[in-house]
């Protein structure tokens, strides 16, 4: 994987610029030094430098936001300037600090944005904790040099398909993913649980219970199935019994988690989608080709993505409705929203969740389409996110008619980002099928 030393210095800078717009926007600089000094002022009064409280929530922000900046400057330091480990720590801690203080200042010039030393704290910490990563894995690297893909994951896709769902009904069933730091938080989380089936069945309608619960359970049981190693009705069964235990606790951690309730039903569905799952994946398994079952996931992912994008399906067909839903002033912004200010935790994770799904999407996609693996990795990169972007634009386009929902271009840029991720994965999983040294251990699919 030596040629993916190339992009250390070019994934550092987009990461940095990516900073630069998440923090700066909407750009609305003026000079205006009495309103200056005060935001200066200010600047210095939250929390451990002053008396007014900082919000977790901001706090935890702030640090992942800048783990990936650190992890990419202690790698490039590393890898591709041959600086020491200490050196290179070092490199991730000042960069990181030095772009956050520009941030932190520049923002002392924007009316919409508030300047707080301590975010200068917060992002620095991110960036050390980045840059220990980093340092990590280049050391992982170094000591394998031929190191490859796990084979279980480029012969059995089904490995990799589980482990994103397993990841996705984490981020969705957890969220905020803040853990609570009191009893009375607990008794609350508790209190407000829907421990009946018919208190818990009325608090989404029965198409949500079908899709987002028994649906996804399915095929979570279908894809453990697919990717054990062990033969007959043992599989499924192993598979259905993981799927129905992952949901119980899942929902077993959720009163542990700040503002989250435990829902007795979505157990109950869950457990209803391992039992079809059971019965439906060994009749796939023995029926459908690989061809099917590929073109079949790409199909589903769309269809599940065409529901979450246009539920409650209340379309609304005339002028008044599209002028309506047009975006307006900053909306046209991507993330403007979420950073003047409207930072609630479900925009975040519905940006994540679609940038996911479009990921899964494209990596499913590479598997069949030449055209989407073919060429160069910036090529390959484009194609992909030409592709999302399309796909979003029409999923976006179809909100106009949806008077309960409204297009933005932040969940278009998701699409995006996820049409990239998709095919970077698929490039990194299949990166020594790329090479005629091991074109014919692990052939590409016909």
């Amino acid at each position: 994987m030596g040629h993916g030393r190339e992009w250390l210095g070019p994934l550092c800078l987009i990461c940095a610029l990516a900073i630069l717009y998440g923090s700066l926007i909407p750009f609305d600089f003026t000079w205006n030094w009495p309103a200056l000094v005060r935001n200066f002022r200010e600047a210095w009064q939250y929390w451990p430098l002053g008396s007014l409280p900082m919000g977790r929530r901001d706090i935890l922000v702030n640090v992942v936001f800048y783990m990936p900046l650190g992890l990419l400057l202690a790698s490039y330091a590393l890898v591709r300037r041959q600086r020491s480990p200490g050196r290179a720590l070092l490199w991730a801690i000042l960069f990181s600090a030095a772009v956050s203080t520009f941030v932190e200042s520049a923002q002392l010039f924007l009316p919409s944005r508030i300047s707080q030393v301590t975010d200068v704290l917060s992002n620095t910490t991110g960036g050390v904790l980045g840059g220990f990563a980093g340092l990590l894995l280049a050391r992982f690297f170094s000591r394998r040099r031929n190191w490859t893909f796990p084979v279980a994951v480029q012969s059995r896709p089904a490995v990799l398909g589980a482990a994103a769902i397993l990841v996705f009904l984490t981020l969705d069933g957890l969220s905020p993913l803040q853990p609570i730091l009191s009893l009375s938080d607990l008794r609350g989380n508790l209190a407000g649980s829907h421990l009946t089936l018919a208190d818990g069945a009325a608090q989404h309608l029965w198409h949500h219970w079908l899709v987002c619960r028994m649906g996804v359970y399915a095929i979570l049981t279908i894809l453990l199935g697919a990717a054990s190693t062990h033969e007959g009705w043992r599989r499924w069964v192993r598979a259905a019994v993981w799927a129905g235990a992952f949901a119980i606790v899942i929902e077993s951690g959720k009163p542990l988690v700040d503002d989250c309730q435990a829902n007795i039903f979505n157990v109950v569905t869950s457990v209803a989608g391992t039992a079809v799952g059971l019965v439906v994946g060994p009749a796939l398994w023995q029926r459908l080709s690989y061809r099917a079952t590929v073109i079949g996931a790409a199909l589903l992912l769309v269809a599940y993505i065409a529901y979450v994008e246009w539920t409650p399906f209340a379309f609304v067909w005339t002028r008044e409705s599209i002028t309506a839903q047009l975006p307006k002033g900053l909306g046209w912004i991507p993330l403007a929203n979420y950073a003047l200010g409207v930072r609630r935790f479900e925009t975040v994770q519905k940006f994540l969740n679609m940038g996911a799904l479009t990921a899964a999407l494209v990596y499913v996609l590479c598997i069949r389409s030449r055209w989407l693996r073919r060429g160069s990795i910036t090529v390959c990169l484009l194609k992909a996110a030409a592709l999302a972007t399309a796909l979003g634009l029409f999923m976006e386009g179809v909100q106009f008619f949806l008077p309960d929902r409204g297009p933005t271009t932040t969940d278009v840029l998701s699409f995006t980002c996820g049409g990239a991720a998709g095919v970077s994965i698929y490039l990194l999983v299949n990166w020594q099928r790329r090479h005629a040294r091991c074109a014919k251990l692990l052939p590409l699919p016909a």
